[in-house]
């Protein structure tokens, strides 16, 4: 019996380990895209949008005439308007990107989406996953990337409460323990979904 493509969500709280989860899913098999490394292509020269996100943000390029991130973020987190501003050139960009991924894919494909349900890209998913973790571990994770304790406040601001896309998820992971530990609840995860997928409908 074939598996049918089932398209999975995954999103969670910044820093709970999203992208550790997404790559254990791509270990076990799953196709992964990652909204995210789309939205950086976005940022190059040459993209699509570039020319109007410069035209639209010109203190965010940098002297090469890339755009800068770090500056980017200092212009829009904090600043609904702005943020606003550069999702609404950024995002179709993206999105249609992982439609035509989706489309070229088969079997389990996963999407890590960070504004999955700001976006409203859920409706688009079989299953939505979850990653979670103490505020402690986020805190010290955001940090270790260099991450100011405003930049992070201002970045959790900008996304849903995260107790409210936890609830709307169909799977929870929470992402405290070792990381042999998550592993083995991800591989037992895709099992489970790998058998929902085959011939169910």
């Amino acid at each position: 019996m074939t598996s049918e493509k089932i398209v999975i969500g995954l999103t969670g709280s910044l820093g709970s380990g999203k992208s550790t989860v997404a790559a254990m899913l791509a270990e076990c098999g799953a196709h992964v895209i990652d909204a995210d490394l789309l939205a950086h292509a976005a940022l190059k020269p040459g993209s699509p949008v570039y020319a109007e996100i410069i035209k639209t943000f010109p203190a965010a390029m940098a002297r090469d005439g890339s755009i800068d991130r770090k500056k980017m973020a200092q212009e829009v987190f904090g600043h609904a308007g702005r943020l606003k501003a550069l999702t609404d050139l950024i995002h179709p960009y993206v999105f249609s990107r992982i439609e035509e991924e989706i489309a070229g894919a088969g079997g389990m494909v996963v999407v890590e989406v960070p504004l999955l349900y700001e976006t409203g890209f859920e409706k688009k998913c079989r299953l939505v996953i979850y990653v979670d973790a103490s505020p402690e571990n986020i805190s010290e994770r955001l940090l270790k990337r260099g991450l100011s304790e405003k930049e992070i406040e201002l970045r959790q601001k900008a996304q849903l409460a995260p107790e409210a896309k936890r609830n709307r998820a169909d799977i929870v992971i929470q992402n405290d323990g070792s990381i042999q530990k998550t592993r083995e609840e991800i591989q037992s995860l895709y099992r489970r979904i790998s058998a929902l997928s085959k011939g169910a409908k």
